[in-house]
């Protein structure tokens, strides 16, 4: 597929031909709607989470932090923030959500290496 640009550049004047641009942002929005589609289906599969919290709001960011916990067992509010490019403080109201909503365990003191693990 073309860039956005050059697919942008490809309509011409006379005609307005739309079409190869049309097909690029349609293309662009079938593979987010797949990733969407790939992302609810691995959560929704995840039998233990929805039969112990029922439906749950989890932003972008909170799916990428419960995906890495399913495979890595652990996270850090540093890795969290690593993990999802954010603040310090961004970090800590998603994880404090997360705690708030019974997905997180916290393991260890404040002020002492904090480890996050999944309470399911």
């Amino acid at each position: 597929m073309p860039s956005y640009y050059s697919a942008l550049s490809s309509v011409d004047a006379g005609d307005r031909d739309l079409t190869e641009w049309l097909e690029y942002f349609l293309f662009g929005i079938a593979v987010e709607i797949s990733k969407v589609e790939k992302t609810f289906l691995k959560l929704s599969s995840d039998r233990s989470m929805k039969e112990k919290f029922g439906q749950i709001g989890l932003s972008s960011r909170q799916i990428k932090a419960i995906e890495y916990l399913k495979e890595n067992g652990k996270i850090t509010s540093n890795e969290y923030q690593e993990i999802c490019d954010v603040s310090q403080s961004t970090a800590n109201r998603d994880i404090q959500d997360m705690l708030d909503k019974k997905l997180l365990k916290q393991n260890g003191k404040i002020g002492q290496q904090v480890i996050y693990v999944l309470n399911f």
